[in-house]
Formats: structure tokens, sequence, C-alpha cells
């Protein structure tokens, strides 16, 4: 019996992939450098943690940074640009409206630093509706490790097998299955090309997420 519903956000709820790219093209543009994009139109890879990215960006780009340099700016450029209006993926606030109305339990669990979390969430005016916010932080390692997902459930106060997690990305999924937890892809333009067999349900948009579905699982 599913008790909570735990959110991934970049991809699902939002789309930060594409300001992500562009706080990183920022970045390029401020020392020189070109940005080779990848097929799905990023400069970044999908999912990964900001540690793994960030080496693999100083790298490629030969960045005379370190990766706490590397960090700040991202972060500062990031914060900029969420400074905009932003737009709900479809679907997203419906399926919040219906399931604070039934009761379930809410939670938010994302690789994302938990400030730009907070801050995406009082821009989208939903903060409220979560019971439980969590983030990476120096004891809780990035997804695909399952520490984030399993301190979500611990904080909700809930075994991690009553736990519904809606996710876009295969780190994601790895993650959130290692913590014992039932989950829904829903994959995005950028991750619809990634390995999700893993998931246990497929879907094409968080549309297809009802209560009707969840009390079925």
């Amino acid at each position: 019996m599913i008790k909570a519903v735990i959110f991934d956000m970049d991809g699902l709820i939002v789309d930060t992939e594409s300001i992500h790219s562009k706080a990183a093209e920022k970045i390029l543009k401020k020392y020189n450098k070109i940005p080779d994009f990848f097929p799905n139109g990023l400069v970044h890879m999908i999912g990964h943690s900001g540690s793994v990215e960030n080496l693999r960006f100083i790298k490629k780009y030969g960045l005379d940074l370190n990766e706490e340099e590397l960090t700040r700016q991202r972060r500062a450029f990031f914060t900029e640009l969420i400074q905009e209006k932003l737009t709900p993926l479809p679907g997203f606030k419906p399926l919040l409206n219906q399931l604070h109305k039934s009761g379930y339990k809410i939670a938010l669990a994302s690789n994302r630093y938990e400030k730009h979390i907070h801050m995406i969430l009082d821009n989208l005016e939903v903060t409220n509706y979560f019971d439980v916010i969590v983030g990476p932080n120096d004891e809780r390692r990035y997804k695909p490790h399952p520490d984030i997902y399993l301190h979500t459930a611990k904080e909700l106060g809930i075994k991690p097998d009553t736990c519904l997690v809606l996710e876009d990305s295969e780190p994601g999924i790895i993650s959130a299955k290692a913590a014992g937890m039932f989950v829904i892809a829903i994959p995005n333009e950028f991750t619809a090309q990634q390995d999700l067999s893993k998931a246990d349900i497929i879907l094409d948009s968080l549309d297809k997420v009802n209560i009707e579905l969840i009390e079925s699982l």
C-alpha cells in the first residue's frame, strides 16, 4: 500500500535541465570556450552528481578552475536564471492537488543543491505541499546511491516499500529501486534514450499518474 509519493525535480516537475545547460554555457563563454553539445542539445550530462559532472566538465574544456570554484560559478549563474518565472511540466500541479486532497504524504528528493530546490519550489508556489524536501549533503550521497531516498522515507516516518517514486532519469531510478521503492519513470526529451528498464512502470507524462493508478499499486 502506497503511503507517500516522492517526486524527483529536474526534468520531472520543471525543465531545469535547459537552465542548467545555459548556466554552463555562460561559464564557457566567460572563459572563451566553445560549447560542445550532446545530441539532446545540452552541454552537461543528466543525472550525475555535481562532483562527477564538474570534474568531467573541467577536463573536457581544459578550464583553469578547481571543482569548488566551478561549483560556485555554476550555482551563481543558475541562481540568476531561476529568478525568471518557471513553468511546471504538464500534469505536475494537478497531481499535486490530487495527492494533497487524498491525504498522501508528499516529498521531493533531488540531486539538486538544496537552496536551489527551495528557490524553484517557491517560484512555482508549491513549497507548502511538501511534507519533506531532501537534497544531498556530506552525509547523503548523490543518486544513483540510495541515500537521498532512504533519508526521505526516514523523514516521512514510513517504510521505503510504501513509497512511490516519480523519476525521469536512469540514475534516479537506480537510486529509488536500491532504496526498495516502487518507481514510475516519466522520461522527458533529454532522458528518453536512457535505460529506464529498472522502473516498475514507464509513462509518457505526469498526466497519466492519478489516484486510481496509485491505489492499484
